[in-house]
């Protein structure tokens, strides 16, 4: 311990500490060092706590891409049933047939149909081609949507 606490003194260029066989004391530049330290604990407390409730519920905003088809049909319930679970969450939808640079344009979530090009991008398949000829489905609950 004490090697780290030369090292910091050395970094610092100055005493922190005053040393003696029997004991050890704060100097007043040691003292004011511990002060904004506690301050820096405490900062960094609070930040955790404020991070953490993300974990518990998300809440902000999801900017989602889909193509019209996915915008009209299916995605509506679906996000209906997500903000319903996450009230603290709120939802863009980009609707267009056209691609659009995920990353770019500042997308969290995309529909997409087909083959992903890119490999930096993860994915995870919704439906298969049997799926496209059946009722619309829910993605979120896997309950039928039947459009009225």
């Amino acid at each position: 311990m004490s090697k780290h606490i030369s090292r910091l003194e050395e970094h610092l260029g100055v005493q922190l500490l005053i040393r003696t066989t029997r004991k050890l004391s704060l100097t007043e530049a040691g003292s004011e060092f511990f002060q904004h330290c506690q301050q820096l604990e405490s900062g960094v407390a609070l930040a955790e706590q404020a991070v953490s409730q993300h974990a518990e519920e998300p809440k902000g905003v999801l900017r989602l891409a889909a193509p019209m088809i996915s915008g009209q049909y299916f995605l509506p319930a679906v996000i209906d049933q997500y903000l319903r679970e996450y009230p603290q969450m709120k939802v863009e939808m980009a609707i267009k047939d056209s691609y659009q640079d995920l990353i770019e344009s500042g997308f969290d979530l995309a529909i997409r149909t087909g083959t992903l090009s890119d490999s930096t991008l993860r994915a995870r398949q919704l439906v298969n081609s049997a799926g496209m000829h059946t009722p619309p489905r829910n993605i979120y609950n896997n309950k039928v949507h039947r459009h009225r």
